[in-house]
């Protein structure tokens, strides 16, 4: 996995680094990720710090919005009719859709609320960033099968250079992480680390 190219400007996704995930996490469900969130939140605040430093937009996608805050509260998942996608479980805190602390958005920041796993689809996302001249688009998160995979497929569609910082992201399900890694996106862009990334942009 190596970093080829830098583009003149860049930005930075990271992907669903909500309070939830901390919250499900502390009550044991499930009971590990791929790669320790603490580890994948460590590691993403050093890349943000970067970005920033080089006046590069940071781009945080978030959900539900707020139908689907509606429909978790309710009971109901995000999947549609039948028992798929996620719920929520009964009493989590209500300020389970913030940005966790460590990586809180900071003045200039973009924050993008998706209606569903897709950054890019019913967003201002892909408009915010051609804005910004951005041409190529580094991706951290979880879940790296899921949401991650999605905003990596529909990037590549519209033309951006991604690039999949692996070692700031993880998921419930190893397999299918690994797949993503090792499979998907290789086929759409290049694959890289946080030490790698930091070292080259200084």
């Amino acid at each position: 996995m190596t970093l080829t190219v830098i583009d003149d400007i860049a930005a930075l996704i990271v992907f669903d680094q909500q309070k939830l995930n901390q919250y499900e996490l502390g009550r044991g469900l499930p009971a590990e990720l791929v790669i320790p969130l603490p580890d994948v939140i460590a590691r993403t605040v050093k890349l943000t710090e970067a970005f920033r430093g080089r006046g590069w937009p940071v781009a945080y996608a978030k959900v539900p919005n707020a139908h689907g805050i509606r429909m978790l509260k309710q009971g109901r998942n995000l999947g549609g009719r039948i028992d798929r996608g996620y719920t929520m479980s009964p009493g989590t805190p209500d300020d389970f859709d913030e940005i966790v602390p460590e990586l809180a958005p900071q003045p200039g920041d973009l924050v993008v609320v998706k209606p569903m796993w897709d950054p890019f689809i019913g967003t201002s996302l892909d408009y915010d960033l051609r804005q910004h001249g951005v041409t190529q688009v580094y991706v951290t998160g979880l879940m790296t099968s899921i949401g991650v995979e999605s905003a990596a497929r529909s990037g590549w569609n519209l033309g951006y250079n991604m690039v999949f910082v692996t070692d700031a992201m993880t998921d419930f399900d190893e397999a299918a992480h690994r797949h993503s890694i090792e499979k998907i996106f290789p086929r759409i862009g290049e694959r890289t680390t946080t030490d790698e990334v930091l070292g080259r942009l200084g």
